[in-house]
């Protein structure tokens, strides 16, 4: 039984349930839709039980197919979804950052900054900023991804995190100039 399929979002029955079957391939399909309107609506469904822990893996694959949307507000509404689990479920997340982080489009690069990279090395930052570093050899994409975060929290963290951020950035724009003739050395070599 679909309990989706209604007029109104705020209805009870519907606000942090399981998706079964039926609903997740009615949200798949609005997902699949051509009409934003319809793809919009399968962001809303979803939102009402996001925090919902058996829902993850679907709303991360369902966030993945619109990540790429031509759309923006859904794009970055997808971005935010995925940030949902950042805190939690860092290795859920990082490979949106490694996939969407390279990808072409500019404003994509800037979703996954504001809304997946910082927040990860906010949270987690001892063991993604090892991994952030990897990723500036591996496409140079990456270097404008991390350019673009902030960092949030303690005063302490915020500094580190700038002077290895200017530095990373350094470093990796130097080894791109040089078209990738030389091995990067690694902070952690």
């Amino acid at each position: 039984m679909n309990r989706l399929n209604v007029n109104d979002l705020q209805n009870n029955e519907i606000i942090n349930i399981i998706f079964n079957k039926e609903e997740r391939d009615y949200i798949e399909s609005l997902i699949s839709s051509p009409r934003a309107k319809d793809r919009e609506l399968a962001l809303d469904y979803i939102d009402t039980s996001i925090s919902v822990r058996q829902n993850m893996e679907f709303i991360l694959k369902m966030a993945d197919r619109l990540i790429p949307d031509r759309n923006n507000n859904l794009r970055w509404r997808a971005l935010v979804l995925a940030g949902w689990y950042i805190d939690e479920f860092p290795s859920k997340v990082w490979p949106f950052v490694v996939k969407y982080g390279a990808v072409p489009n500019k404003d994509i690069r800037m979703g996954v900054a504001c809304c997946l990279l910082e927040h990860v090395l906010q949270y987690h930052y001892d063991t993604y900023l090892p991994e952030t570093e990897k990723l500036l050899f591996t496409d140079k994409n990456h270097i404008y991804t991390l350019r673009s975060c902030l960092c949030f929290g303690e005063e302490e963290l915020r500094q580190e995190f700038e002077h290895n951020k200017t530095d990373l950035i350094e470093r990796a724009r130097k080894y791109w100039r040089t078209a990738g003739r030389a091995k990067p050395k690694l902070q952690n070599q």
